[in-house]
């Protein structure tokens, strides 16, 4: 694959990157997401989560973040909410 990839100019440091973002998108689907409330949701810590992270350069929580919250803008407006269980459990194997 990577000589593949090394044929068509790709460089090893790109490769790299670009099979960390691949692992990084796998890895959420693996992560469990689970109801707080009738309209929240969280996920679990660690595990999935922390391995996904890693792999996308972000933390735990501004992952945990945007898989668990949506923003919505309208009329100039940004409103952020809490997305309940079964739309973040969608949101995550997406």
């Amino acid at each position: 694959m990577r000589a593949a990839l090394a044929d068509i100019g790709i460089s090893p440091d790109h490769q790299s990157a670009l099979f960390a973002l691949l692992a990084g998108v796998l890895w959420l689907g693996n992560v469990a997401v689970e109801a707080v409330t009738d309209d929240s949701s969280r996920v679990a810590r660690g595990g999935a989560l922390a391995a996904a992270a890693e792999l996308l350069g972000l933390s735990e929580d501004a992952l945990a973040h945007v898989l668990t919250h949506k923003k919505v803008r309208g009329l100039g407006l940004l409103a952020e909410f809490r997305q309940p269980c079964a739309c973040a459990c969608t949101r995550a194997r997406t």
